[in-house]
């Protein structure tokens, strides 16, 4: 937890020096754009995140693919200068947090959130839990496409299309739903 707290700082301190210099860094090059949306309990505690660069829209119906990773290895990450710098450039131009749409979140919150954003776009940390989702919006329905997971070192996958669920007012699949059918 100290880790992040220095991280939070050092971001702090970036978005100051950003301001005050013009040095460049390097370019964060990326296929993928991982975004928080929530957190389960598993395994003490896991971290969400979906691709948004990859979700796909057909009418009503959106397709996502989400990973959780451990929080207790997202706090003990170590960031880089290149990841302090892209997370302080988010929240040096007033970057929205697609999870404030859903939730009302304070400014430490919101830094943490986006410094947990750039943690989990790297790619550096192996996700537990990975899965695809279809939601169907005006229904508030959802369900599951296919899964990937290794908990406690066992590993189980499925690729065959659960049953439609409603979506309930709370948790993960609501605040899905708020973040990606509402940008519609």
């Amino acid at each position: 937890m100290k880790s992040l707290q220095l991280a939070a700082v050092l971001v702090v301190g970036v978005v100051v020096g950003s301001i005050l210099t013009s040095d460049s860094v390097e370019a964060h090059n990326t296929d993928v754009d991982w975004k928080f949306y929530g957190g389960t309990p598993y395994d003490g505690g896991e971290l969400c995140f979906y691709e948004a660069l990859s979700v796909a829209r057909n009418g009503d119906h959106l397709r996502v693919w989400t990973k959780c990773l451990s929080e207790a290895a997202i706090s003990k990450f170590d960031l880089d200068v290149g990841m302090t710098h892209r997370a302080a450039t988010n929240i040096g131009s007033y970057y929205a947090l697609p999870y404030n749409k859903a939730h009302d979140i304070d400014g430490n919150q919101a830094v943490t959130i986006t410094i947990y954003e750039e943690i989990a776009t790297n790619g550096y940390l192996t996700p537990p839990i990975r899965i695809f989702y279809e939601i169907e919006c005006r229904e508030g329905r959802l369900r599951t496409l296919s899964t990937d997971m290794t908990i406690n070192g066992h590993h189980s996958s499925s690729n065959t299309a659960d049953e439609w669920s409603y979506i309930g007012p709370e948790g993960n699949g609501a605040t899905l739903r708020k973040i990606l059918c509402d940008a519609r």
